[in-house]
């Protein structure tokens, strides 16, 4: 699993097996906030066209006061896929009616209210839902050219991301106080956003957050959706992935590569190559890689260096953090509480070690939702686990 989404990005991940005596160190922190009773939803309870989303792209989860949100594309014929769940077990399809595509990254939510954007066969296009069921096109002012890459919605409003022409390196971008009546876009926000952006627009407390970047890593903050600033302290980072905050601090994870862009001093003890964890805490808009990125403890499974680590989803669970991606060829889930020290699930014991990796994961309430892939073809999964302090 983490060999297909680094080497979209043109990394390779190499084991080294002198770092094995690193991995089995016991971390100097433990979360206190833990996850149990971890379950995967039987197989037979799950739609065909779920358990067949195409794993070669990202996935795309979302939680809301309704339940989950599940979005991708089918893997045979890359259709459009998109399901909802009020309790992430029984799933149904609901996908707006004249949806001919969804975006890269095509749905968010917060509260009462989740939203998806895609293209319905004329344009660029948004939809708004209340109940998960029924959708309701909403309006962009000049989104008829270009390409709509990003939604995230929380509690300063919702933001739709889009680039223009065929470069992709000029964005608009549209923000709403309520969901339903959208500004006037702003062009050119941002300086430099690509048409392929690496991870999801993500929302707070404190506003927009938007990471992206192959080769060159970017990350752009904005209080009100509008106003945009590039966050500095990312420039040796070679692949940036996702990021998120709790309104207190936010957590971007990030790949620096063997000799690559921006990498080449792979010696520095400060940025050493694999996968890494970058902060920004309280005001202060500057990125700032976290020391150390706990790897789990031999024997367990799927303790191995970072370089064959990776993560492909962030969510807020509380105040707290949960990531998800692979180890290796098992599944991995991260917990951290403040969003600069992160310990790793067990893995043999929670039987993450049954999947290939998570895709990605969600919270709603005390329930987290992990969405995991297994087996070629790969087919979808889902787990369940219930939050609870440590």
């Amino acid at each position: 699993m983490i060999g297909r989404r680094w080497a979209r990005c043109g990394l390779i991940a190499l084991m080294l097996v002198g770092l094995f005596s690193a991995c089995s160190q016991a971390p100097a922190h433990r979360s206190h906030v833990n996850i149990s009773q971890w379950g995967q939803v039987p197989d037979s309870e799950l739609p065909l066209e779920l358990k067949a989303l195409n794993a070669t792209v990202p996935l795309a989860a979302a939680a809301w006061s309704k339940g989950f949100l599940l979005a991708g594309t089918e893997q045979d014929s890359g259709a459009p896929e998109l399901f909802s769940s009020a309790d992430g077990r029984s799933w149904h399809s609901s996908l707006p009616h004249d949806a001919a595509t969804l975006a890269r990254w095509p749905i968010a939510a917060f509260e009462s209210a989740a939203y998806a954007i895609g293209d319905d066969g004329a344009g660029p296009a948004l939809w708004r839902s209340t109940d998960g069921n029924s959708w309701q096109k909403i309006p962009l002012a000049d989104a008829d050219t270009g390409t709509l890459s990003a939604v995230a919605a929380g509690p300063r409003g919702v933001v739709v991301v889009g680039t223009m022409g065929s470069s992709g390196n000029r964005t608009k971008t549209w923000h709403s106080a309520d969901g339903q009546k959208f500004d006037e876009p702003v062009v050119d926000a941002t300086t430099y956003y690509p048409d392929t952006p690496t991870a999801p627009l993500s929302a707070d407390a404190n506003g927009f957050l938007l990471v992206c970047g192959v080769g060159t890593a970017v990350s752009f903050a904005s209080n009100d959706g509008l106003n945009w600033r590039r966050v500095p302290g990312l420039e040796r980072v070679d692949w940036l992935g996702p990021a998120t905050g709790n309104g207190t601090v936010r957590a971007a994870f990030g790949y620096v590569s063997d000799g690559g862009p921006g990498s080449g001093k792979t010696s520095d003890p400060d940025n050493p190559f694999g996968l890494g964890v970058w902060s920004q805490s309280g005001s202060k808009d500057q990125w700032r890689r976290v020391p150390r990125l706990d790897p789990g403890r031999l024997p367990d499974a799927g303790v191995v260096p970072m370089v064959n680590t990776g993560v492909q989803s962030i969510a807020v669970a509380g105040t707290a953090f949960v990531a998800v991606g692979g180890a290796g060829n098992t599944g991995a889930v991260w917990i951290s509480d403040n969003g600069l020290t992160w310990t790793k699930q067990a893995t043999s014991a929670n039987h993450f070690d049954e999947v290939d990796g998570f895709e990605a994961v969600a919270v709603s309430g005390s329930t987290v939702m992990l969405v995991g892939m297994v087996g070629k073809p790969f087919k979808t999964n889902i787990w369940l686990g219930r939050m609870a302090a440590g």
